[in-house]
């Protein structure tokens, strides 16, 4: 995550921040109550050790945590758990009942924006979250594969040795939490791989707390030679990786090929999107792309641009915007453009071919076209 992947703008940012400042409050929580259920003195003064600021707090730090991504909600549950495994209810469950209702409070700009679009984001990404496919281990051993692009081997290799040592690794509040906020998100997604697609990006979450529990694990063990042994080997991958795509950068790696090429198409859609904003511009149109990665670079280059409807749900298309509202539009595709939208237009113009090209080979052909009623 922390090398190759950082280049890249996702709302996993501002989630990984959201779900570290959860991971520790929840850690400074499960200690309070651990000190105080030691002490029967303090039982018998304190109904509670967790203070009503704490949990205003807590609940600011879950809400805007949803508020960057959905996938947040996971949190709650790894919390839940490690409250109702080890404390008795009447120490936390009414602080904890409190500190959701303010979570939901900070992300009802969600609510709203889900009430005023009948619940269409959210159908949308439970949807695709939950979208059936056949069960399938190659699907998960990708999954696998991908991550260990980005993080190692390391969470994967500990994953089975922490579950066969749960009584110990949960002894303590702080691992018991660690444990918890990392193997719960990870099985979820590996469960989920096995049954439908899965997103490499939607596990990052559970690698927040793998590697302070992994070093409270590795520091009490006698293997600590075979450790640093394992520790060395797992990060070799993303680093060697890492390395490659620096490479790439500045001498293309021949065994790329320009069409799988990721990174230097991005560069040349991105240069694509300048000329094609620029003749856009002259011929002062509504512009619609195909797709909300077009609408997006549009948008970028000061184009007011709308996504065509028909086309894949983004916030470009709620509300969706007809076209036909319209005498005459712009519409740039790369051939995929969806029909039924646009059958109020009679006249048909191509206005420009494009080309992109990688590395010298054309991997895609792009035209702006003139609609007219």
């Amino acid at each position: 995550i922390f090398f190759f992947g950082s280049v890249l703008m996702t709302p996993d940012l501002p989630l990984l921040f959201f779900w570290t400042c959860y991971l520790l409050w929840t850690v400074k929580q499960c200690n309070a109550l651990s000190e105080w259920e030691e002490d029967p003195i303090a039982r018998v003064y304190r109904p509670s050790p967790i203070l009503l600021s704490q949990w205003i707090l807590g609940g600011i730090i879950l809400g805007t945590g949803i508020l960057s991504k959905y996938t947040m909600g996971l949190a709650i549950v790894c919390s839940l758990l490690v409250l109702a495994t080890q404390y008795r209810w009447r120490a936390w469950s009414r602080g904890f009942i409190l500190h959701l209702v303010l979570a939901a409070i900070v992300a009802s700009p969600i609510l709203i924006h889900n009430l005023q679009n009948g619940f269409q984001p959210l159908r949308f990404q439970w949807e695709h979250a939950t979208d059936p496919a056949h069960f399938s281990f190659s699907r998960a051993a990708e999954f696998i594969g991908v991550q260990t692009l980005m993080t190692g081997l390391l969470p994967f290799l500990m994953l089975p040795w922490l579950l066969i040592r749960f009584r110990k690794v949960v002894a303590h509040p702080t691992t018991r939490t660690l444990f918890f906020f990392f193997a719960l998100p990870l099985l979820f997604f590996l469960y989920r791989t096995l049954r439908t697609y899965t997103e490499a990006n939607w596990a990052f979450i559970s690698y927040v707390a793998f590697w302070p529990l992994a070093q409270k694990i590795t520091e009490r063990t006698s293997f600590d030679r075979e450790i640093r042994w394992l520790i060395a080997i797992s990060f070799s991958v993303p680093i060697a990786v890492t390395c490659l795509l620096a490479i790439h950068l500045f001498s293309p790696l021949s065994i790329v090929r320009p069409q799988k090429d990721r990174i230097w198409r991005l560069t040349e859609q991105f240069a694509l999107s300048k000329t094609v904003a620029s003749d856009v511009n002259l011929l002062q149109l509504p512009v619609y792309c195909h797709n909300y990665q077009w609408t997006a670079y549009m948008r970028y280059q000061k184009v007011a641009a709308s996504q065509l409807p028909a086309t894949r749900p983004s916030h470009f298309t709620s509300p969706a915007e007809s076209p036909c509202d319209h005498s005459s539009i712009l519409v740039f595709t790369d051939g995929s453009a969806p029909e039924e939208p646009l059958r109020c237009f009679t006249g048909k113009t191509v206005i420009k071919d494009y080309s992109l090209s990688v590395r010298g080979e054309t991997v895609g052909k792009y035209q702006l076209i003139q609609l007219v009623k």
